[in-house]
């Protein structure tokens, strides 16, 4: 929790870093970081905290979105969010300082869901 308590306060800009690639290419995390990422969540638990369920870049993060859309979820764009969730690991609950964010996030699906039953 504190390195995300860091991130929120003290975004750290790193070198670039080389990194293998499935395709053989090298790149860099700048190049990474300019890659199309995604987060799923899920608040079935309505006792708990959202979760994070799925996570992740390139082809992965295209594939959890078009497994969205596939199945008449919503996609809410947030890079900012996005960022901070992929710290959170894999079926892991959101932390505290995202609560209010991820609210916002459920308060704009909440208005889409009653504005389409009307």
């Amino acid at each position: 929790m504190a390195r995300l308590r860091k991130v929120l306060k003290h975004p750290a800009r790193r070198k670039p870093t080389m990194l293998p690639d499935p395709k053989g290419e090298a790149l860099t995390t700048d190049d990474m970081a300019n890659r199309p990422s995604a987060i799923a969540l899920s608040y079935a638990n309505k006792n708990r905290a959202p979760r994070v369920v799925a996570k992740g870049y390139g082809a992965v993060a295209d594939t959890i979105i078009q497994h969205a859309r596939a199945n008449g979820l919503y996609v809410h764009e947030s890079p900012q969010l996005v960022k901070l969730l992929m710290q959170v690991s894999l079926d892991d609950e959101i932390p505290p300082q995202l609560y209010l964010a991820v609210a916002q996030v459920l308060a704009w699906l909440y208005e889409i869901e009653t504005a389409n039953c009307e």
